[in-house]
Parts: structure tokens; sequence; C-alpha cells
């Protein structure tokens, strides 16, 4: 057995079930979309936290979605310039990416 491997047989279906791209564009002066991805239906809650991790904005409010594709849009013209991170929460786990806005 190979160092890391903790498990032998059949992928949990748990793993891998979604994505979230990084933001276009990053740096950000406006706003910014990002694309996510689901290979099962879920409950999902996108948000945007400071780097203290306070939430700032709410992108999507645990609504259930199906599987496949999407994309949300973040509006940047009231955040101040600094790092931020965007959160994607789903039933199976939590995926985050970081943006920057600037001015």
């Amino acid at each position: 057995i190979e160092e890391g491997v903790t498990s032998i047989g059949t992928e949990s279906p748990a793993l891998h079930v979604m994505s979230l791209s990084a933001p276009i564009p990053n740096p950000v002066s406006t706003g910014a979309t990002f694309h996510y991805t689901l290979t099962a239906p879920s409950a999902v809650e996108i948000t945007i936290h400071d780097v203290k991790g306070r939430k700032i904005v709410t992108l999507l409010e645990r609504n259930t979605l199906p599987a496949g594709t999407g994309s949300v849009r973040f509006d940047a013209l009231n955040v101040a310039s600094g790092v931020y991170f965007v959160k994607m929460k789903t039933s199976t786990g939590v995926v985050s990416r970081k943006i920057a806005v600037v001015r």
C-alpha cells in the first residue's frame, strides 16, 4: 500500500460531489463570477468572508440545487479593497477560493 492511501475499493459517493472555480476576474474591481459543479443534488450556500472569517455577503443561501453546473455573481462595488474568501458549503463539505478586491 502506498503512503497516503487510506482505503481500498470503490470511491465513496461523498467524494468529488462539488467544485468551485477560481473567480473570474481576479483581482476584481467591480464584480466577479464563480462557476460551480455538483455531481449530485445538494443544499448549497455560497458566502463571501473577510480575512478574519466574518461573513460579508451571502451569494446563495441554502438552496437545494440539482446536479450540474451553475454560476453566481459577486458584486464588489460596496466592498472595501482587500482579500476575501468565497466559501461554498454543501451537505458533504466545504470548499473556498481567495479573491482580491482592488480599486
